[in-house]
């Protein structure tokens, strides 16, 4: 059975890959940059006719072409192909009686042929031809069994990848079990379908991007204004040394920016190759072959792994870390110590007993890192562990140094991760601002189903952000918010996210907060599911 899609849907799916971003319109003649980057032929011609001759890549990697170079671009073929078949989809087809008219009308037992309304009607009033099967969207192609001319392949057997008409069906000596072909392809359909949407690369790695320019960015700028305080109230003594400095401080920038644009560049590439194969297999399902659909869907099950193993290697951007010594000293000895300061480039931050515990249980579901005394900088680690580890259910990082910073990390790696099901950070120092990046990850998570956050100095705030995301969440089972500053105000927004939440089995709340003994035993009374 041939799936459908609207338009709007369609264009969609297909934005990033078909169309151009110079001229927002469908490729025309998609010619390829050694940054791998994709425009149209003319386009390129374009820009650089009105620059002088050169064509600098729109999404600012370095890469330019000059004038005499563009001829030798070489094509992209694979999004030629796609886009002449979406525009192929799109074409209209005519009345095959009349040729005049559009087709409205299709008979499956003419061939699926498609006639306007009229030319059916007409052709049809014959009694032989009464009986013959009309639709207003057009069937799927027919294929007649070689062994039985007059009988339609209408039976697939799953185990053998065969199909057969009824007739093959009766005489077959296997005791393989058969189903109907239209059954087998809205179950590959949805197999398939469920594959991309739960492949990492189904999230669009542009917000990931743009997140790391702006804390990037949010570090840097409160690195400088630090800077600039110092240097203000010696600005005519300090005028070299500050300018030095900045300059230092521009190649670490420019490293760490250097590093998250070949990350950009390396999981955009992965990503079109998804979309691409994404829209190869929806295209192949629009034009109703089911022959087709059931010769590939093994290879798109082939391309999906390896795409999804490809993803898991892809390591995040090594940003360098850098302080900027002697700034207190200057306040106090002006010439003498600023001599003193300078821009130093930290290296990466390493931890090798974290990763030999970590190595230790990586084949583990359990992960258990309790009273480890791991700080912010752990969490990376652990979150990249979390990325690409399919096997861990579970996380403990109970009686460490977190705070909402190693929150962040942890929190980000679960939009990617689709197999953690219980994660504990009793007695950290996530705080409210670390709440919050949970709170914004259970809108949309489905797989997290026990989260443990007691001792944690969440406070009301932190519990209002929790409750928020609790009247969406439909997969979280056990919430623990012990021993956390919360006191009526953050009980009662708790108490009112559970009317609307009927997942939730088990709320721990009660227990070292600030709450009234009041308004304990009413919400006691009101919701068993609190403790």
């Amino acid at each position: 059975m041939a799936t459908t899609t609207t338009e709007e849907e369609r264009d969609d799916l297909f934005e990033d890959v078909l169309n151009c971003v110079i001229c927002s319109n469908y490729y025309g003649d998609p010619r390829m940059l050694p940054c791998s980057h994709t425009f149209c032929f003319k386009c390129i011609k374009r820009a650089a006719e009105s620059n002088n001759g050169t064509f600098s890549c729109p999404f600012r990697d370095g890469t330019t072409i000059q004038n005499n170079d563009i001829n030798t671009l070489p094509s992209n073929r694979a999004v030629r192909d796609i886009v002449e078949k979406v525009l192929e989809s799109k074409a209209i087809i005519q009345c095959n009686e009349c040729e005049k008219q559009v087709a409205k009308v299709w008979c499956r037992d003419c061939h699926n042929n498609g006639f306007c309304q009229e030319c059916y009607q007409d052709l049809h009033k014959k009694r032989t031809l009464k009986d013959h099967r009309a639709s207003e969207s057009r069937p799927p192609k027919i294929y007649h069994c070689s062994t039985h001319p007059e009988r339609e392949l209408e039976y697939w057997c799953p185990e053998n990848n065969k199909i057969y008409c009824s007739n093959c069906l009766a005489d077959k000596k296997d005791a393989h079990k058969c189903e109907l072909i239209t059954d087998g392809i809205k179950t590959i359909a949805d197999k398939v379908t469920q594959a991309y949407n739960m492949h990492p690369l189904s999230i669009d790695p542009k917000i990931e991007i743009e997140k790391m320019f702006s804390e990037h960015e949010k570090v840097s700028k409160s690195k400088r204004a630090n800077l600039a305080e110092v240097f203000a109230s010696l600005r005519k003594m300090v005028d070299d040394s500050e300018k030095s400095t900045n300059e230092k401080l521009s190649e670490v920038d420019d490293k760490n920016k250097k590093q998250i644009i070949e990350y950009e560049s390396r999981i955009l590439s992965k990503w079109h190759k998804y979309r691409e194969q994404r829209f190869l297999f929806k295209q192949t399902m629009d034009t109703g072959d089911y022959v087709k659909v059931l010769q590939e869907y093994k290879s798109h099950e082939q391309n999906l792994a390896q795409m999804k193993n490809e993803w898991c290697m892809l390591k995040n951007p090594r940003i360098v870390e850098y302080a900027i010594e002697g700034l207190d000293e200057v306040r106090n000895s002006l010439k003498q110590a600023m001599e003193k300061i300078c821009v130093i480039e930290q290296p990466p931050y390493e931890n090798a007993q974290l990763e030999l515990c970590i190595a230790q249980q990586q084949k583990n579901s359990n992960l258990n890192l309790n009273n480890q005394k791991l700080h912010d900088a752990d969490m990376m680690s652990i979150a990249q562990t979390l990325r690409i580890n399919q096997t861990i259910t579970t996380v403990h990082l109970g009686n460490n140094l977190i705070t909402a910073v190693g929150a962040k990390h942890i929190a980000n790696a679960l939009r990617y991760n689709t197999d953690l099901t219980t994660l504990d950070l009793w007695k950290n120092q996530i705080g409210v601002d670390g709440a919050q990046r949970f709170a914004e990850i259970l809108h949309s998570n489905k797989t997290l189903r026990s989260l443990g956050l007691n001792t944690n100095d969440i406070k009301d705030q932190g519990a209002k952000f929790l409750a928020d995301a609790l009247r969406n969440n439909k997969a979280l089972i056990e919430l623990s918010m012990a021993d956390n500053h919360i006191g009526d105000e953050g009980a009662q927004v708790l108490r009112d996210a559970l009317r609307n939440n009927t997942t939730i089995v088990k709320l721990q709340l009660f227990q070292s907060n600030q709450i009234s003994a009041a308004l304990r035993k009413r919400l006691e009374t009101e919701e068993k599911r609190l403790h």
